[in-house]
């Protein structure tokens, strides 16, 4: 039971920990599933992980897919990490296992390691350290969490981290064989000496090692003064500040650390793609920039910095020391500069457009992400929100404002609110398909595969829509009517022809 709360609580804390616990888990199964005291614990233990894991993973399953592709593939190419099958990749981490962990340590367990073979292999004696029972699990262990990391395609030498502790083990192990064949060969009077000397020069070796590898800065770093000097500028308002360098110590997370203590309401986003520049300079407040070599996307940062600097409606408002003669600078967009409309005016009109199916929903989903880097407090939710509550009383079928609900309660993944307004547009709009087959998906996602049928069948026009009805056989499936398969194969390849087309 214990391993079972570890185990939902390393899943909860964060998702990657599944690289390292799903073989073991695995295995764990196939070994216990014919011993009855196990399959007990297995039922046990499961039912357990599961009862912690569900309600988290039932509001954030769709999250954990786009935030995964997104950390995952997307940051793997824009980094240019060596490709999954290569032999770069496979070597990627045991490369740096002799800086993570030390040399001299290293040196030791694989000399006892090489003494072992010696004596099995060339001289046949059978080795005297009998291994304690559980070292063929720590072995798969090891193996599995090194090679499942491995193939993952994006690599940074943190992802290894939860490994290194089973590595210390077995290089514990190989010392130990050191130690036993030194005393067996020398004698316990001169084995523990030559043992004592090397452990301390192992011990003292490393250490210096990792205190030299932690970086001491003389001054407060740049972006502790930045984020101090703008709240206090902004009376600890809720600002977002757009961060476009992106390097180890200056970038968007660093600095909403910073500006999230004490409670601040400073958060820092990055929003650097060409095909955002006009947006940054249309509605970006705050923006953090960099001079010389500011990390990934270099041609993109120098172009977005640029355009920043030479428009006239930006104005640097101070400028802090940072390395290498760089330096950090804070720029405000002018209190007389004109911007673009607003974001809640546009907001109306997107979620307006949800009414024509995939085209205007792919425009949603395209405009609402880069706003979101620019609004990280989502202030412009409150705005849609008064605006649209207020149209409903004088109107309350006014297609707009109940469009404008139904779009904001799925962006907070709140399911029921969203079933409830897409059930009142499909009263305002018999005719369309579009409220009852978002409907339809938005319970489906959150696991009501029944009540997702029920109103997909009940559209008249469910036959005819291709999208609909596979969403309504699909829900079907999900449900346990697995009848509906002929009929979900053949409806499936006609719905994505209906949104390619649209599209």
């Amino acid at each position: 039971m214990l391993a079972a709360f570890c185990l939902a609580a390393a899943l909860l804390v964060k998702q990657s920990a599944l690289l390292y616990l799903a073989i073991p888990y695995l295995w764990a199964v196939v070994t216990g599933v014919g011993q009855r005291q196990r399959q007990q614990q297995l039922l046990a233990g499961t039912a357990l992980a599961l009862t912690l894991l569900l309600p988290w993973l039932h509001q954030n399953w769709i999250t954990t897919i786009g935030g995964t592709y997104r950390a995952v593939v997307v940051s793997a190419a824009n980094e240019g990490d060596p490709p999954v099958f290569s032999m770069a990749s496979l070597l990627y981490y045991p490369r740096l296992w002799w800086q993570q962990l030390g040399i001299l340590p290293w040196v030791g367990a694989v000399a006892g390691l090489m003494l072992t073979l010696w004596r099995n292999l060339l001289r046949r004696q059978p080795s005297r350290i009998a291994l304690p029972e559980g070292w063929g699990w720590l072995l798969g262990c090891t193996i599995s969490g090194w090679l499942l990391t491995t193939m993952s395609p994006n690599k940074d030498s943190r992802y290894i981290a939860p490994l290194l502790p089973l590595l210390i083990l077995w290089l514990s192990l190989g010392w130990v064989v050191l130690i036993s064949a030194l005393q067996t060969r020398l004698g316990w009077w001169r084995a523990f000496p030559v043992l004592t000397v090397a452990l301390a020069l192992t011990t003292g070796h490393t250490t210096m090692g990792r205190m030299a590898a932690v970086h001491r800065a003389e001054t407060e770093p740049p972006l502790i003064s930045l984020v101090r000097f703008l709240r206090q500028r902004t009376a600890n308002a809720p600002i977002t500040l757009l961060i476009v360098p992106g390097s180890a110590d200056l970038n968007d997370h660093t600095a909403t650390t910073y500006g999230r203590m004490n409670q601040g309401q400073l958060l820092a986003r990055s929003l650097r793609g060409p095909a955002h520049h006009h947006l940054i300079l249309e509605q970006a407040e705050w923006v953090a920039l960099a001079t010389g070599d500011q990390g990934h996307h270099r041609e993109q940062v120098r172009q977005l910095s640029h355009g920043i600097r030479k428009d006239g409606r930006f104005q640097r408002v101070r400028w802090w020391p940072w390395s290498q003669g760089r330096f950090v600078e804070l720029w405000q967009r002018r209190p007389d500069a004109t911007r673009g409309q607003p974001f809640a005016r546009q907001f109306v009109v997107l979620a307006q457009g949800l009414a024509a199916g995939p085209q205007g929903l792919a425009r949603f989903i395209e405009q609402i992400g880069p706003h979101h880097q620019l609004d990280g407090h989502f202030l412009y939710q409150q705005q849609v929100e008064a605006w649209a509550r207020q149209r409903l009383s004088q109107a309350p079928r006014a297609p707009d404002a109940l469009w404008s609900m139904a779009a904001l309660t799925i962006l907070r993944q709140d399911a029921g609110a969203a079933d409830h307004w897409l059930a009142q547009l499909e009263v305002v709009l018999p005719d369309n398909p579009w409220p009852t087959t978002y409907r339809a998906a938005v319970l489906l996602m959150d696991w009501k595969p029944w009540a997702a049928r029920r109103v997909a069948h009940a559209h008249p026009r469910a036959q005819d829509e291709p999208l609909l009805k596979a969403v309504g056989d699909l829900a079907a499936v999900m449900g346990g009517d697995l009848t509906r398969l002929p009929s979900l194969g053949a409806a499936w390849p006609r719905a994505v022809e209906q949104v390619q087309g649209n599209l």
